[in-house]
């Protein structure tokens, strides 16, 4: 009897054993297949409201992997097997394709759609290349990205992104420059020369072009090089807060304040609110030209913004200093 009942302890011992095993089995399982899985997410830029389909695809072909209904909170396609993808955003009768690399656990993707319609229009004084019109939908899309990325001081994404545009359209203008204005914000004067110098050659008639290689001059000290530049620019995009500002920093560095204070005005008129390069600029012109009340009120306006800028401060020392 003892040994029927060391039998039937031994089974159960065995069975709890095996169980405790296959548990083991399936958690390792699990675990394998867990990482061999990823979500990947999705993001709109240019959202403008209704509904879309998105759909993954293998970049290699064959059957959809995922299709969803989706808005502007952007997509999620949960426990998709490692790979190679390429999302599809099904807009009406068109569609928007990014390629993803999803090798990761979790894997995130920007879709950049079409600006709306309204926002291809060139604004009261600005103008749209010919060329430009040339560029491929996803080269422009690409620019859009780099663009976004930019603001958010991704600079190397946005170097990436700029380059995959100039790979589809290598004599993309707007991108050239573009890439100019990233290689200056990493401080590389040299490559920003390089990018501005390809950019008017792609498209001297494109304003932003010539805007691009007048701030890069000046950042080098090539202020006459710049006033050119500038005043090209202008010729076709007389509006411009951008031109204006560009030639007053180049009437600036070859001292001609009173020059510099009366393009710094017009670039103020219609500069974006918050901007402080200009007042800043617009102040140190007012002090130069002796017009020390107008400084001080140019100067308040600085402080409003509270953009902690080390020069608001050393601009109002030179104001006291100025006062008679």
């Amino acid at each position: 009897m003892k040994a029927l009942l060391f039998s039937y302890l031994l089974v159960i011992f065995l069975c709890c054993n095996s169980a405790a095993q296959i548990q083991n089995d399936i958690q390792t399982q699990n675990s394998s297949r867990a990482a061999d899985r990823t979500v990947i997410r999705g993001e709109f830029l240019n959202w403008s409201d209704g509904v879309c389909m998105v759909e993954l695809r293998n970049q290699r072909g064959g059957a959809p992997v995922a299709r969803q209904t989706c808005g502007e909170n952007g997509f999620e396609f949960n426990d998709v097997p490692r790979g190679d993808y390429v999302v599809i955003v099904e807009i009406g009768k068109d569609d928007v394709r990014e390629e993803v690399s999803a090798h990761t656990s979790n894997t995130d993707v920007t879709v950049v759609l079409p600006r709306d319609n309204r926002e291809m229009k060139p604004s009261a004084g600005g103008t749209v290349s010919i060329n430009e019109l040339k560029v491929p939908m996803k080269a422009q899309r690409l620019l859009d990205k780099a663009n976004d990325q930019l603001q958010h001081t991704k600079l190397q994404d946005a170097e990436k992104s700029v380059g995959k545009a100039l790979t589809i359209a290598p004599s993309y203008c707007k991108a050239l420059a573009f890439a100019a204005v990233v290689r200056l914000a990493q401080q590389d004067r040299d490559g920003a020369m390089s990018y501005a110098d390809r950019a008017v050659q792609s498209d001297p008639t494109l304003p932003y072009a010539q805007f691009v290689r007048a701030m890069v001059l000046n950042s080098l000290g090539r202020f006459a090089e710049a006033k050119q530049a500038a005043e090209q620019g202008l010729r076709t995009d007389q509006q411009s807060w951008q031109g204006h500002y560009e030639l007053a920093q180049a009437f600036y560095g070859t001292s001609d304040p009173a020059k510099a204070l009366a393009e710094v005005t017009r670039a103020e008129q219609s500069a974006p609110a918050g901007f402080a390069a200009v007042p800043i600029l617009r102040t140190i012109l007012l002090i130069k030209t002796h017009c020390i009340e107008e400084a001080k009120r140019e100067l308040s306006k600085i402080d409003k913004l509270k953009t902690n800028d080390p020069r608001a401060a050393a601009l109002h020392q030179m104001v006291a200093q100025a006062q008679p």
